[in-house]
């Protein structure tokens, strides 16, 4: 694959919280520790990051992409990279709280590695991972994902889970790759946000601090209103579909975390 390049006249950049619009609910966005957000400015890898992720998560909007310029300038085989997404079907809607425990509650079935769900969601990522690189990578090389995720940390109102992505490919000779995972899900005036963070071993450390650090922020930042807290309680009296809506962020979260980090391969 080519390298890719663009102008680094962003390098002054600093972390900052952005204000983004989310079906009528503002929501502040701090940006990860050490890490920019990739904008059009950054030419053919905010064009490359968007293929990607049209492919990937083909039933969410994401929000935002962030990237380490330092890993990309040293020239690292895995370029840090953390991304925030909200499933489509709730970008309008409000999510009732007894709604995101069912999330959270399914969500702890990826920790066990035999059950049918965890084994459904793993071919769903090989198939997602052999689409990517037929067409970004244009290659045809055989390989197997193996997964395997623990929960880091639970609170009320989110999930953060640790995993390691295992991928042996075939392709003339043996290679594996590694790429460790951070996922938080957390529910955020009535939303519920889907972060991930990838890294590699050696920046294991990084990763878990960074993915606790960014889910907190967010919601020290935007607290609960009355009015939120309010309405989802009334939300709980409705009628809800709570299988779509729970498959559907399930779907969502396990989409944008599970690959293994695509940003730049030798």
């Amino acid at each position: 694959m080519k390298k890719l390049f663009f102008i680094f006249g962003l390098l002054a950049l600093t972390a900052h919280a952005e204000t983004v619009d989310i079906g009528g609910t503002q929501i502040n966005l701090p940006s990860p520790k050490e890490l920019v957000k990739v904008t059009p400015d950054m030419n053919e890898i905010f064009e490359f990051l968007e293929e990607v992720n049209n492919i990937q998560f083909s039933n969410a909007w994401v929000i935002a992409s962030y990237i380490s310029l330092q890993d990309l300038q040293e020239n690292k085989d895995y370029v840090r990279l953390c991304r925030i997404n909200i499933v489509k079907d709730g970008i309008n809607g409000s999510v009732p709280r007894h709604i995101f425990n069912q999330v959270k509650s399914t969500l702890k079935t990826l920790t066990d590695e035999s059950s049918s769900f965890s084994q459904t969601i793993l071919k769903h990522v090989n198939k997602t991972e052999k689409n990517i690189k037929e067409h970004i990578y244009n290659e045809n090389s055989m390989s197997e994902i193996a997964l395997k995720m623990n929960i880091y940390k639970e609170t009320d109102d989110s999930m953060i889970l640790l995993g390691k992505v295992m991928e042996e490919a075939n392709n003339n000779d043996i290679k594996q790759y590694v790429v460790y995972n951070a996922i938080a899900t957390i529910y955020v005036k009535n939303k519920v946000l889907n972060l991930d963070c990838k890294s590699s071993e050696d920046q294991s450390h990084w990763l878990e601090s960074t993915i606790t650090t960014w889910a907190e922020q967010i919601q020290n930042q935007n607290p609960s209103s009355i009015w939120d807290k309010t309405y989802s309680q009334i939300k709980e009296l409705g009628i809800v579909n709570i299988w779509l809506i729970l498959v559907v962020a399930v779907i969502g979260i396990v989409l944008n975390s599970i690959i293994r980090n695509v940003f730049i391969r030798k």
